[in-house]
């Protein structure tokens, strides 16, 4: 979970640290999610995908970059969603 940086600009949004600090508590019994402050602690509000590409950074420093190898391969079809085709966010599970 990466709670937004306080300059995001929305009417009403409580601050970043009572974020972090809910979020954490909603994820403190849960082996396989995580809070990262990294994006509320930036200077500015952050697009969707330089936080994303930050939190693929986070995942391969901690598992190491995954090959076409290690993986199902490239031949195994993607199923569509209902988001536009396109498919939905993944977080890793720690291990």
């Amino acid at each position: 979970m990466s709670p937004t940086n306080d300059r995001y600009g929305k009417k009403g949004l409580v601050p970043s640290t009572d974020r972090i600090a809910m979020a954490q508590l909603a994820v403190a019994t849960s082996d396989w999610v995580r809070v990262d402050s990294w994006e509320s602690e930036q200077d500015s509000w952050l697009s969707s995908v330089v936080v994303a590409r930050h939190m693929k950074r986070q995942v391969q420093n901690k598992y190491g970059s995954v090959t076409e190898s290690e993986t199902d391969g490239p031949s195994r079809k993607r199923r569509k969603t209902q988001h536009n085709g396109t498919q939905p966010f993944v977080m890793f599970p720690s291990t």
